[in-house]
């Protein structure tokens, strides 16, 4: 592929001028989520950065504060991290967040505190999708993980077989519970 863009005319011109636009544009905010106590989160990412960081603020007029910076998450590596989701429990104390690395959209849920930041137990790999939920008393995370594929299955079958957990914030680092999914029960 690289080959292939060498060879484009004018490739390296274009690039400077995307660059150049891009740190003009200023900052770029989306994934707005307001929840109660007027905390709001939402990611962004500054002019220049190449990754959405996630941030809070307790209201319209508070301080923004860092929660997650992706590439803090990477534990040292220098492939570059970004963040597909994120859940805070509704009173604001435990975040959940899928990070992925380079680009591969392969989330994996990691668990916070949000007033130390520290996380609560090491990541659940393959909880791609959004679909993360607390529970009203904020007790319990249900998350859908796909399965570990055989080997020398296809891609194909990346989908098939997923499993709902439940996870107790309580005890982070206990196994989340198996729900439901064709591998736990086939009805």
């Amino acid at each position: 592929a690289a080959a292939q863009l060498a060879r484009i005319d004018g490739r390296d011109a274009i690039a400077q001028r995307i660059e150049a636009l891009s740190k003009e544009s200023g900052d770029v905010v989306r994934s707005i989520v307001r929840m109660p106590g007027e905390r709001i989160y939402y990611l962004e990412r500054k002019a220049g950065q190449a990754q959405f960081k996630l941030m809070r603020r307790i209201g319209l007029q508070g301080a923004p504060r860092l929660l997650v910076d992706p590439q803090a998450l990477a534990g040292g590596s220098t492939v570059p991290h970004a963040i597909n989701w994120f859940a805070p429990s509704w009173d604001g104390a435990t975040l959940a967040v899928g990070v992925s690395a380079g680009g591969s959209e392969n989330a994996s849920l990691h668990l916070l505190d949000t007033g130390s930041g520290r996380a609560l137990r090491a990541p659940i790999e393959r909880v791609n999708q959004e679909a993360v939920y607390w529970t009203p008393d904020n007790r319990y995370l249900s998350f859908n993980q796909f399965r570990a594929l055989p080997a020398n299955a296809p891609d194909t079958e990346t989908y098939l077989d997923s499993t709902v957990f439940l996870l107790d914030r309580a005890r982070p680092k206990q196994a989340p519970r198996a729900l439901f999914g064709p591998l736990i029960n086939k009805e």
